[in-house]
């Protein structure tokens, strides 16, 4: 009684008690997710940046803009793409220029001074330039100096940077012309370093040079991301001058406001499976060319390169044809090589026994009397037959094997026409196959094809004369008769 009284406040309770546990667990999982949020949103953002080098010192000027970057509190990961013609990967690293899925991990690209003629592949190609703006419109920054807009020129570079080239200067000697005025401050820039005019066609001018009123440095909006071009050769301004630190100070301000402007997107979706199948197809291609490059590169690398693929493609349809996947004739063809190599044992004794008192036999009648599985057999009968021990015969149920020395027996004890071909043969040498059709009564084709069988199997010759055939029994076919008579 007392039971029945308790038992539904009891559960009454629990589920109280269940429903106020699930509460704590839900408030402290969302109080967990709101410090993390707002831990995320007060912790400083890293931003990836790629350094696209032709040589050794656009690295260190990257670095020494990336030591800017940092010291005004912005955290910066440095990647080098390294292009030098001398460097043994230059062909791997080069090919990821057109790579979006590749591109897209960084937030920003700096190409200070892409000389074509020390980089591997010089100037920029189409489809590079292509996939660097798609992924500067995706919300990137894009920097370019001098030597980037200049020795790789292209329509689309302009539009990009939102101005025109109309002019290269060079001088023997360095004036006041080319220094740069940035927010009221002026920086000494050599004039021999060189530095291009540019014509502003809607993009924002962040700095000028001193005497000439022209844009220094230019910053213009492109789709979600900012291309950036410093209008004189940023790598000699940083490490060739004694304000280089200065100047690498002004280009990581520059940069860092162009990482603020830039609004990254996803990988748009179709170029993301375009990319993933052509990454797919274009990696063999890559791996093979970094290991003709780590092979000494030239027709050394290309020649042992080419040994291991060949020999890799060699074992792996060897593989194939031990688990009898390839047909019987590619078997043979990759077994010949090789098939004095392998031992001969006792289960090959078995099966050629087997085969010389009940043959011809089918793989599957093999068998079934040898109690050995088809796919080992298959194996095993492809060594044989590749030694010559036996041969293979069509036959209606598909490929008989017989012992080789009863292989007239075997032919002539499944097909009658066999039978009837190499008895009128044998009788008369030299006749055609219009004669042997006339004879048979049958059509000359039908004739023609049971004889080439015959004769591929060594039974019989064939001599072309003319239009015609003319057929005539040989050495194991006179072999067999006389066997058989006595």
């Amino acid at each position: 009684m007392y039971v029945r009284r308790w038992a539904p406040m009891a559960l009454e309770a629990s589920r109280t008690i269940l429903l106020a546990v699930l509460v704590l667990l839900a408030t402290a999982v969302l109080a967990n997710a709101v410090a993390s949020a707002a831990q995320q949103s007060t912790a400083p953002r890293e931003y990836n940046i790629l350094i696209v080098a032709s040589d050794f010192d656009d690295i260190l000027w990257a670095r020494s803009v990336a030591l800017n970057l940092r010291n005004m509190e912005v955290q910066v990961n440095l990647s080098v793409l390294y292009l030098d013609q001398d460097y043994p990967s230059a062909s791997a690293e080069r090919a990821k220029l057109k790579d979006l899925s590749f591109l897209w991990r960084y937030d920003a690209v700096l190409i200070p001074d892409l000389n074509k003629l020390y980089i591997h592949g010089g100037r920029l190609r189409q489809e590079e330039v292509v996939a660097l703006l798609r992924y500067t419109k995706g919300g990137h920054v894009l920097f370019m100096g001098m030597n980037t807009i200049v020795q790789n020129w292209h329509p689309l570079l302009e539009e990009a940077a939102g101005a025109k080239v109309i002019g290269i200067a060079s001088s023997m000697a360095d004036t006041d012309f080319y220094d740069i005025i940035y927010n009221g401050e002026t920086y000494n820039y050599n004039d021999t370093f060189g530095a291009i005019y540019l014509e502003p066609h809607g993009c924002q001018i962040m700095a000028t040079f001193k005497r000439i009123l022209k844009p220094a440095i230019i910053v213009n909006s492109y789709g979600s991301g900012v291309v950036v071009v410093a209008a004189f050769n940023p790598v000699k301004a940083v490490l060739g001058q004694s304000n280089g630190e200065e100047i690498a100070k002004l280009l990581a301000s520059i940069i860092a406001d162009s990482l603020a402007r830039a609004k990254p997107a996803p990988l748009p979706t179709s170029y993301r499976a375009r990319e993933i199948l052509a990454s797919a197809a274009s990696t063999p291609l890559r791996v093979l060319e970094e290991l003709a490059a780590r092979a000494g590169g030239g027709l050394l690398g290309t020649a042992i390169v080419a040994i291991i693929i060949i020999s890799t493609a060699y074992l792996v349809l060897l593989a194939a044809s031990v688990l009898c996947i390839l047909p019987r004739w590619a078997r043979l063809i990759l077994v010949r090589p090789i098939a004095n190599y392998i031992s001969f044992n006792s289960l090959d004794s078995h099966i050629i026994d087997t085969i010389r008192k009940r043959g011809p036999l089918t793989l599957h009648e093999i068998s079934s009397r040898t109690n050995i599985h088809p796919r080992k057999l298959c194996w095993r009968l492809t060594l044989l037959e590749a030694r010559k021990y036996i041969v293979s015969i069509p036959v209606s149920k598909g490929i008989a094997y017989a012992y080789a020395e009863d292989l007239p027996t075997a032919l002539l004890a499944i097909n009658p026409l066999y039978n009837k071909i190499v008895s009128l043969v044998t009788k008369e040498p030299g006749i055609t196959i219009h004669e042997l059709a006339v004879r048979l009564s049958l059509p000359p084709d039908t004739v023609l094809k049971a004889c080439k069988e015959l004769a591929a199997h060594g039974i019989i010759e064939l001599r072309k004369v003319l239009i015609e055939y003319e057929v005539y029994p040989t050495q194991p076919l006179y072999q067999y008769i006389k066997n058989a008579s006595t």
